[in-house]
């Protein structure tokens, strides 16, 4: 028995020590033809001049694309480690699924360009089904619509401070998941946003300095005719630019705008709550309020709330015969009409009530 015993334990103490120790972090640089394969987890491979990729890459650690050049990568990227774009090269990403790029990686830019498909015009997931990121502190980041937090369950985050993000098309903050849209320097583009498109996307955009321009729509909760979200805009400082926006833009949706800094330019017309629930606040402090500006209509529904509290700036009209207040608010900030002509405030004129 004492034999069997110590058998046992010189068996356990010899599994032991004689393990296969785990697989070491490992950074390999290639100048020429890469076949492709998996990065193991705290490993690193360098695409350096004249590396070229002919297989698929599951990168579970990180991928670097280090070049000057420019390199199209026709093999398929997956995994849930990261990319970076750490020399001045564009690195073309056509191995896409059904034409969308869609990761679950922590995507990082500080140099260089980054296309999604041969023109840079097909659609970018960040946040597919797992979490993803992007980060954008340099050089440009170019695709067509862009998704932040796709599927339910998904996370994606995108932090922009310098360089540039620029959708061709529309950007979804919270698809169907959960998404970040973090602005505090450089610039993003896109035709329509949504924050929070579906009943369970939950989409949040953050602006602290840097430029979000949206050419087209922007709906802060849901959209129009859609099943909506949760949405919520909050703006320190910085600019943000949109045709027409809708805050809380069906029955189901929710939308919350805070403007304490910055500039919010509408050039068209701003609705709060008409169809969901909706509210707009603009504030400020030590002489560096917010500031709204509605080219258009303002005008709030059953649902919706509008707060000029102190140190804030609404302005109606932008200097043309356009621009009108339909909607009563309680003024206890700054209020301004730039436009010519008469009407822009309808019959709700009489109804502000400044303290």
């Amino acid at each position: 028995m004492t034999r069997a015993i110590n058998r046992l334990a010189s068996s356990l103490l010899l599994a032991v020590f004689c393990a296969p120790a785990p697989a070491a972090a490992a950074t390999t640089t290639y100048n020429g033809a890469w076949a492709g394969g998996t990065i193991a987890p705290g490993s690193t491979a360098i695409l350096n001049d004249g590396a070229s990729i002919t297989g698929n890459v599951e990168a579970n650690g990180l991928l670097q694309f280090n070049q000057t050049t420019s390199l199209t990568m026709s093999a398929a990227l997956s995994g849930t480690g990261g990319l970076a774009l750490t020399n001045t090269g564009t690195f073309t990403l056509t191995g896409l699924t059904s034409g969308t790029g869609r990761y679950d990686l922590a995507i990082t830019t500080s140099r260089g360009a980054l296309s999604i498909g041969t023109t840079g015009t097909n659609p970018l997931v960040v946040g597919n089904i797992g979490t993803g990121s992007l980060s954008v502190t340099g050089g440009t980041v170019r695709n067509g619509a862009g998704f932040l937090g796709f599927a339910q369950g998904s996370l994606g985050t995108a932090t922009v401070t310098s360089g540039s993000w620029t959708n061709s098309r529309i950007l979804y903050v919270g698809h169907s998941g959960t998404g970040t849209l973090d602005v505090a320097g450089g610039v993003v583009t896109n035709s329509n946003a949504h924050l929070g498109f579906t009943a369970g996307g939950v989409g949040t955009a953050i602006v602290t300095s840097g430029v979000w321009n949206n050419r087209g729509l922007l709906y802060v909760g849901g959209a129009v005719g859609g099943t909506g979200g949760t949405g919520t805009l909050s703006l320190t400082g910085g600019n943000v630019s949109s045709v027409t926006t809708y805050i809380g833009s069906n029955p189901t949706a929710l939308g919350t705008v805070t403007v304490t800094g910055g500039t919010w330019s509408n050039s068209a017309h701003l609705y709060v709550g008409t169809s969901g629930t909706g509210s707009l606040t603009i504030s400020g402090s030590g002489g560096a309020g917010g500031v709204v500006i509605v080219g258009g209509t303002l005008s709030k529904g059953a649902s919706g709330t509008i707060n000029l509290n102190a140190g804030g700036t609404l302005q109606i009209g932008t200097g043309s015969a356009w621009g009108a207040l339909a909607t009563d608010l309680v003024n206890n900030g700054s209020l301004v009409f730039n436009r010519i002509g008469t009407g822009c405030c309808e019959k709700y004129f009489c109804k502000f009530i400044a303290s």
